[in-house]
């Protein structure tokens, strides 16, 4: 079976299920080729008739058991995980399953033994260590779950994974050298992971490097156009005094908007530089926006808009509304806090 090609294996595991529908081996292979499809549900019933004919098949014991990890059937995977472990204590991916499973009870002590007892049979595994960082920094321990994915970046640095999570560590700590560093790893690896360049722009805004911060939110916007980007990219472009190219962008922008939206409206002022109506009409708006985060966004350009007026004392008082929702679900949340601590 496993040195034909995919055509005349499905015949040969058809044929062989047609003959005998609990064959272990036919099942097993038809249950690995759901799961890499995320047919999940399918791939248990493959996994639970290869065990009717080989109850102690340790491939149909794990696929089993992941299988029921993934259906969110955790009592029964976490009692398959133990009784393959008893089979064999040497299988590392059993170990590593169960600290997903004591982890989905937040008990991060007994998820950290569990992964440590799986690197200790396989000490270069790329996803352990990624596992074990998530673990540490569930515990507050901030320094071992660096350590944990430093270790995983040594692994394979060629995978962005690892950058990803590191980068988050540095970037709560205002470690933002580091932070940066990792976040232009994330994009080298994984070019089309708009949040990293989201967060080079964040980064790069707040240390008021505008060209740079406008460069990582026009690549954000090319992959996930977002009128939030949008907006960073026209404030960039007025920090630096550049208040026709702000203009033309803009302009360029509202063709695609629609008119009503509070996204154009904030635009629209932004490009206009006012007038006292139109920024009477958008509080009018914010006050009657349901969506809080949404609420919060548009605050936050409509506070940028005063900022870059001169009218710093109203811009901060909407920098404190927006900090005092508690909302951290938006990235403008960052920024107004920076702002804040700026004056």
């Amino acid at each position: 079976i496993a040195s034909g090609n995919k055509q005349s294996q499905t015949t040969i595991i058809n044929q062989l299920l047609k003959a005998d529908p609990n064959n272990a081996t036919a099942n097993i292979i038809q249950g690995n080729q759901q799961a890499l499809k995320k047919k999940y549900k399918l791939a248990l019933k493959n996994y639970q008739r290869a065990l009717i004919s080989e109850p102690d098949n340790q491939d149909a014991l794990f696929g089993y058991a992941q299988m029921c990890y993934y259906t969110n059937d955790i009592k029964t995977s976490r009692e398959t995980f133990n009784r393959l472990l008893q089979e064999n204590p040497e299988n590392s991916l059993a170990w590593q399953y169960l600290g997903k499973l004591a982890a989905e009870d937040e008990n991060y002590k007994a998820a950290t033994e569990y992964i440590q007892k799986a690197i200790e049979l396989e000490p270069e595994r790329y996803d352990f260590y990624i596992d074990l960082g998530q673990y540490m920094r569930n515990r507050g321990q901030f320094a071992e779950a660096e350590k944990a994915w430093s270790k995983a970046i040594e692994i394979d640095p060629t995978y962005f994974l690892g950058y990803t999570y590191r980068a988050g560590l540095y970037d709560e700590q205002n470690r933002i050298k580091e932070a940066l560093k990792d976040y232009h790893k994330i994009i080298e690896t994984n070019p089309k992971y708009y949040f990293a360049y989201e967060e080079i722009g964040i980064l790069e805004f707040h240390e008021q490097n505008w060209q740079v911060a406008r460069q990582a939110f026009l690549k954000a916007e090319s992959i996930r156009s977002s009128s939030a980007y949008q907006m960073m990219i026209m404030i960039t472009y007025m920090k630096e005094k550049k208040l026709l190219d702000a203009k033309n962008y803009a302009q360029k922008c509202m063709k695609t908007m629609n008119r009503e939206s509070l996204d154009y409206k904030v635009m629209r002022l932004l490009h206009d530089q006012g007038p006292i109506n139109a920024e009477n009409a958008i509080i009018k708006d914010l006050d009657k926006e349901t969506d809080k985060n949404k609420r919060g966004k548009m605050m936050f350009y409509f506070a940028m808009y005063y900022q870059l007026k001169g009218m710093d004392k109203i811009a901060n008082e909407y920098f404190a509304k927006i900090t005092q929702m508690q909302t951290p679900l938006f990235f403008e949340y960052r920024l107004a806090e920076w702002a804040l601590l700026q004056n």
